[in-house]
């Protein structure tokens, strides 16, 4: 990512856009100890039908999440709305807001009132957004599969780029299933970590908490930039 950016806003930036990433893998303790499998076995792809079909059904969702970056610790109130809305609310001293909404991606610092859009299309983000998740054969390309004991660790990449590329691994509660971590690693960075607690699916959202200015009076930050 272009090196004028402030140090926040560009490993937010950064661990966003999918084009620049570059495959990595931060789990668990446990999780590095178990064995990854192929998504290509009976059990994965029985196991990836049930997880399809339950990120499908959270239409509405309320969290609050804690994101973790180097040695950095953000917390905030997340909102998703599919298909295609989400904000992060990030609470002080991180005066970051994100929010999605009609393609765009709005990034804004309030302590500087500055924002930046990126299209949602060319984040990782955006994958968890779409009206149908497919998990196969899709946009998604799921390239590994690490099973602990109550949890599930589920790595993608588009499928439109090679794994080497980047990479986003979900962690998901088995029983039942319940959506507990996202992260994004590249090559230049420190993985950012998003765990979300106190989820709450099927909520009434306020549509208003997803505007987004008009992109055009914004400045525009290309991806792979």
């Amino acid at each position: 990512m272009s090196s004028f950016f402030p140090t926040r806003r560009s490993f937010t930036l950064s661990m966003l856009a999918g084009s620049t990433l570059t495959g990595g893998l931060a789990l668990s303790q446990g999780a590095r100890a178990a064995a990854a499998t192929s998504p290509d076995t009976p059990e994965n792809r029985a196991l990836l039908q049930r997880v399809e079909a339950y990120l499908n059904a959270l239409r509405s969702v309320k969290a609050d999440f804690v994101e973790v970056y180097c040695n950095e610790t953000s917390r905030g109130t997340a909102w998703i709305q599919r298909p295609g809305r989400m904000r992060l609310d990030y609470k002080p001293p991180n005066a970051l807001l994100v929010t999605s909404n009609h393609g765009i991606l709005l990034l804004e610092d309030r302590a500087t009132r500055q924002r930046w859009n990126v299209p949602m299309s060319s984040t990782y983000l955006g994958l968890l957004l779409p009206d149908e998740i497919r998990l196969s054969g899709g946009e998604i390309t799921v390239s590994r599969v690490v099973q602990e004991a109550q949890q599930v660790h589920i790595t993608l990449h588009r499928t439109s780029s090679s794994p080497d590329e980047g990479s986003m691994t979900l962690t998901l509660d088995t029983e039942p299933l319940a959506l507990r971590q996202w992260v994004v690693t590249d090559k230049e960075h420190c993985p950012q970590q998003v765990s979300l607690f106190n989820l709450e699916s099927g909520v009434q959202i306020d549509p208003h908490l997803f505007d987004v200015a008009d992109p055009n009076t914004l400045e525009n930050h290309p991806s792979g930039g």
